[in-house]
Formats: structure tokens, C-alpha cells, sequence
């Protein structure tokens, strides 16, 4: 990619990137909301058989999981405005990279780069799962840390899943 063209995607996504940054790691920390709501209720709400306690716990963790939904909706569509924001302002030099090719080599042995499928496919990017799974992927220590705080062997569990989970990532690769 000419230089050019590199920091307009750079410099122009940036604040877009930070914003997607800081919501997934508030979704990674409301991922905790079922695991803390069940031990709550098993701690707090069978010992003492607390009705009021059990309620306020119910609305806490419902608001959490609306909240979260709220969040990576807004996150996916982010990430989507992003890829045709990329889409629109490279729109039009690759387009003339794209012509250029083309009439410097009009019978050429071999056919010239497809420039505009190559940019459907940059914003295709940006619209997938792929940015989410890599803004999640740094949060994955994190997990595995509360894990083995809470209780050792869960710990190992979590250790072990996110092993077998990268090896199979790289394994489909």
C-alpha cells in the first residue's frame, strides 16, 4: 500500500480503534456479569433465602447484560462505519491505480491486480469478526488471572482452554 494511502487509513481510523479498544475491554469486564451474579446468589441469596437480596442482584446483572449488548452493537456498527470510511477515501486513488494498471498493461501476459476487490476486501475487514477478535485477544491474561485468583484450579481450566483454543486458531490457519 503507497504510503500515502497507509496513513490516511492509519491516521483517519485511530480514534475509531481507541474507541472499539475501550469497549471491549468494558464488554470483557461485563462478560464477568454471569459468573459474579451466579456466585452471588449462591453465597448471598441461598444462605440467608433473601428475596429483596435475590431481586436486586437479578436487576443488577439483567442491566449489565443490556449494557453489554448496547455496547458491542455499537461496536460492530463502529467498526462498519469504519471500513466504508476507508472504502470512501481510498475509493478514489485506487480507482486510478486500478485504471492505470489496466491501460499499461492492455494484453500483458498476465492480468493486472484487482485494486477494487482488494479495497471491498479492507472494508469487508473491518466489518468482520476479525477486529473484535483481535481487540479481544489481550484480555484473554486477564481472564485467566481472576480465574486462578477466584480458585487455582480454575485457573488451570482457563489456562488450559485458552491453550487448546490458540492451538486450534493456528492449527485452521
Amino acid at each position: 500500500m503507497p504510503r500515502r494511502a497507509r496513513d490516511i487509513v492509519v491516521k483517519g481510523t485511530w480514534p475509531a480503534i481507541v474507541i472499539v479498544a475501550v469497549f471491549t475491554l468494558a464488554l470483557n469486564l461485563l462478560a464477568l456479569t454471569l459468573p459474579l451474579y451466579t456466585m452471588q446468589v449462591y453465597d448471598r441469596v441461598l444462605r440467608s433465602s433473601h428475596q429483596e437480596t435475590l431481586l436486586f442482584l437479578t436487576l443488577i446483572a439483567a442491566g449489565a447484560l443490556f449494557a453489554s449488548m448496547l455496547i458491542e452493537t455499537f461496536r460492530v456498527t463502529l467498526l462498519t462505519r469504519v471500513g466504508e470510511w476507508v472504502e470512501e477515501r481510498l475509493l478514489g486513488p485506487v480507482l486510478a491505480a486500478s485504471l492505470e494498471n489496466r491501460l499499461a498493461q492492455p494484453g500483458g501476459p498476465k492480468p493486472p491486480p484487482d485494486l477494487m476487490t482488494d479495497l471491498r476486501h479492507v472494508r469487508g475487514f473491518f466489518g468482520s469478526m476479525a477486529v473484535p477478535t483481535m481487540a479481544d485477544a489481550p484480555t484473554v491474561p486477564m481472564f485467566v488471572l481472576v480465574l486462578w485468583l477466584i480458585h487455582p484450579q480454575l485457573g488451570m481450566v482457563a489456562l488450559g482452554a485458552a491453550i487448546v483454543s490458540l492451538a486450534l486458531a493456528w492449527a485452521n490457519d
